[in-house]
This record gives structure tokens, C-alpha cells and sequence, in this order.
């Protein structure tokens, strides 16, 4: 019995902590909407009993879950997840609701002032993969030193790093032979997987240098053939819209290829160029590709012709073929019910999963689909109550350490094993 008494002590040891942790996060530098959590305040004495202290615990996590239906989880923030949070509250007008100074801190912890650039986590774990191989997209070391600019500049602060250094880094990322950006600055002594350009950095690289003021007429080669690059992702056959890259065993976005993902990525870096560069690519083809993934009944679009599970992405997949089809001019579509379709399946917090039939929510989900209503200027079909609402719906995710992709509402197994195994062992365990 010695063994499970030392566990269920630990697991005791991880409710303290993970109760302490609970009550930063919601009273977060980075969370629009104070909130204290006043059930910590049972914790507050210093001249109490080990049992008072464990009883009061107890009672904190009652009253968590009696006010949230949950017992709030913490976990790690990204420069990813931040940027994405920060493009919804900017595009929603509630940007001044957060602590922008304490977010611009926060950003510029991961900012190496030697190097002059950023890496953080989700950079280093890119660093450590395998191409072909375990393979996490859209967190490259390039990528993540995009989600940081672009988010120094939403907080109007871009001139907290030395952007002539950031425009020579993401330039050095760029594969002079296959004209496409990687993740990472190309050498020629990279592993194989790493020189292999993806639609998503070449995406990221390209509007984060817009974004710095970069000239494109200074460079016409260069941008001549990204444009080249990016139009000959385009799939030609019946599966529809685009490839993220050019290497069958890379799965660089880990989903079936071609895709809307991945066409999204391509359009809008020719868009980035200029309009008359999303002409370069088969729009007649493209069109019919759209059309196969419209269902004119339901008014929503599919993610790809290749779907796993029914409705797989579709809430996010029709906010992307939305703005896609504004770019490429695609109009055989009922555009009004597209948008109602968009707008009428936020889910109960106020923000989106990404499907209507996986009902399972990450930040990235709101990201896209705000994004594309941001584009096309849906966004201004949001009333005050809906904003508030999205609004709100992003402080699920807000950390002491920025935002994450996961929001605070998904408990893991790991907590609940540590919370029903505590409860047990202390005779608690019909206040569950």
C-alpha cells in the first residue's frame, strides 16, 4: 500500500499547485477581462492546520467546478497561440481591453538581442524533428519569428526589435533553388526535409515582410519566382485546390493533400504581391474546384475532397473558400447563406470549433475563421454582444505566460486522475 499512499500524496501535491497556477492564469497580464478567483482566497491564512489547508483546497476546486462545469486546466503559451489571439481581439476593436505593454514583455522574453531573433518552444521542438518524420506545421523557428513580429506590430511596437536584421533573417530562409521559403535559415548542409519549401512559410514570410515595409520592387527576380513556386502547388487534376509543397513523403501540413489549407497559404501570398498575381493561377480549374466542395443545401464548404470524418472542418473550411472565392472572383455560390452559415455556429462560449459534427475547439479555429471574416469584412456582422462574447471567449485561453492553443475549459486526463484519487483517499469522493 506504500506506493499508492505516496502517489495519491503527490496527486494531493498537484492539486495545491495546480490550484495556485489556476488562479494566475485567470488574473493574466494577457486576459482582456479581470477576473479574481476569489475561491483561492480560502488559501489566504497562514495559521491554519495541514487539514484546514487540504480541507480549503478541496473547497476551491468544488467551487470551480460549480461556477465553470469544469475543473480549469493550465497550459503553456506560444508565440503562435498569442498572435493568434491578438489578430481576434484586434480585429474585433478589443485590443485596448488587455495590458498591451505586459504582452509586448512578454513577446520580447523570447527575443534573443544577440542573434536578433526568436525562438521559443514550439521553435525548438521544429528544430528536434524529422523530416519525414514526427512533424509538428505551422511552428517553424521562421514561422515563430513571424507570429512575433506580426504581433509587435498588431500591439504598435514593432520597433522594439531591429527590423533590418528581421527582414536579412526571413530572407535567409529562403531556398534560392526551389523558391520557396523553409523554416529555417537554408544552408545547404540542412537535412534534406529541412530544404523543402512549404506553402505556409512562404505564406508567413511573405506578409511579415509586407508587414515591415519590405519593397517587392526592389527584388523582382526573387518575387517573380516565389510567384512561380506557389502556382505550380496548384493541383491541375480532380482533387481539388492546392499542395503545400512538392515532396510526397513530407506531410507538412498533416492533413490529406491537396487542400484549402494549403490553397489559402498560396492565394493569398500571390494576393500579398498584388491582384493581378492571383491571375497567374487556373482559376477555371480552381472555380470547379470550389464548386465540388460547395453544398449548396447546407451552405458550407469542405476542407478537401478527401474527408475523413463528415463535416471534418467544415465551419473553418467555409470562412477560408469565402475569402477565397472573393479573391478569385468564384461567385456560384449563395454568398449570404455562406456567411450565416459562419455566423449562426459559434458555439456556446461565443467563439468557433471548427466543425459542426467534431465538436472540439483550439484558438486556431477562431484564428481562421475571424481572419476570413476579417478579409472580407464580414467581421462588421458582429453586434457589440457577439464581440463581447468572442471577446470573453479568448480569456479561456489567456496563461501567466501569454496565450495557448488550448483553452483552460479542457481538462486533461492526468488532472482528473490526480483530483478523483485525491478525493478518493480522502473520503471525498461523492462531492465529485
Amino acid at each position: 500500500m506504500r506506493w499508492k499512499k505516496t502517489r495519491v500524496l503527490v496527486s494531493v501535491v498537484l492539486i495545491v499547485v495546480l490550484t495556485y497556477f489556476s488562479t494566475i492564469s485567470i488574473t493574466s497580464v494577457a486576459t482582456p477581462v479581470e477576473r479574481q478567483n476569489e475561491n483561492f482566497d480560502l488559501l489566504a491564512t497562514s495559521d491554519t492546520s495541514n487539514l484546514e489547508i487540504l480541507e480549503a483546497i478541496f473547497n476551491a476546486k468544488n467551487a470551480d467546478f460549480a461556477a465553470y462545469s469544469y475543473y480549469p486546466q493550465i497550459y503553456s503559451g506560444s508565440l503562435q497561440a498569442t498572435y493568434y489571439a491578438l489578430y481576434v481581439l484586434d480585429a474585433i476593436g478589443k485590443l485596448g481591453g488587455i495590458d498591451q505593454q505586459a504582452v509586448i514583455n512578454y513577446i520580447m522574453s523570447f527575443y534573443d538581442s544577440s542573434s536578433h531573433i526568436f525562438s521559443d518552444e514550439n521553435s525548438d521542438r521544429y528544430l528536434a524533428s524529422k523530416i519525414p518524420g514526427r512533424y509538428y506545421p505551422l511552428s517553424t523557428l521562421l514561422e515563430v519569428n513571424c507570429y512575433a513580429v506580426l504581433s509587435l506590430d498588431i500591439l504598435n511596437s514593432i520597433n522594439s526589435i531591429d527590423v533590418a536584421d528581421m527582414v536579412t533573417y526571413i530572407w535567409d530562409c529562403y531556398n534560392p533553388y526551389l523558391h520557396g521559403f523553409v523554416g529555417q535559415p537554408y544552408d545547404s548542409s540542412l537535412e534534406e526535409g529541412f530544404k523543402v519549401p512549404t506553402a505556409d512559410n512562404t505564406y508567413y514570410a511573405v506578409i511579415t515582410l509586407d508587414g515591415l515595409g519590405f519593397d517587392w520592387n526592389s527584388q523582382p527576380q526573387e518575387r517573380s519566382d516565389i510567384a512561380s513556386y506557389v502556382d505550380g502547388l496548384q493541383s491541375l487534376g480532380s482533387s481539388t485546390g492546392f499542395y503545400n509543397d512538392r515532396e510526397g513523403m513530407f506531410d507538412s501540413l498533416m492533413e490529406p493533400e491537396p487542400n484549402q489549407f494549403a490553397s489559402y497559404y498560396c492565394v493569398k501570398t500571390l494576393e500579398t504581391f498584388g491582384s493581378s498575381y492571383v491571375d497567374i493561377i487556373d482559376k477555371s480549374v480552381f472555380h470547379q474546384h470550389l464548386t465540388a466542395l460547395y453544398h449548396s443545401e447546407e451552405a458550407y464548404f469542405d476542407i478537401s475532397d478527401f474527408v475523413w470524418v463528415t463535416n471534418y472542418s467544415n465551419i473553418v473550411a467555409t470562412a477560408i473558400n469565402l475569402e477565397l472565392a472573393d479573391s478569385t472572383g468564384f461567385t456560384s455560390f449563395t454568398r449570404s447563406n455562406v456567411v450565416a452559415f459562419i455566423l449562426d455556429n459559434r458555439n456556446y462560449f461565443g467563439g468557433w470549433e471548427a466543425s459542426t459534427s467534431v465538436k472540439y475547439h483550439e484558438l486556431i479555429d477562431t484564428f481562421q475563421i475571424v481572419r476570413s471574416l476579417s478579409n472580407t469584412g464580414d467581421i462588421s456582422l458582429l453586434s457589440l454582444g457577439d464581440k463581447n462574447e468572442l471577446a470573453m471567449y479568448i480569456t479561456l485561453f489567456a496563461q501567466e505566460r501569454g496565450y495557448s492553443l488550448l483553452s483552460e475549459d479542457y481538462t486533461s486526463v492526468d488532472l482528473l486522475y490526480s483530483l478523483v484519487s485525491s478525493y478518493e483517499y480522502f473520503g471525498k469522493i461523492g462531492d465529485l
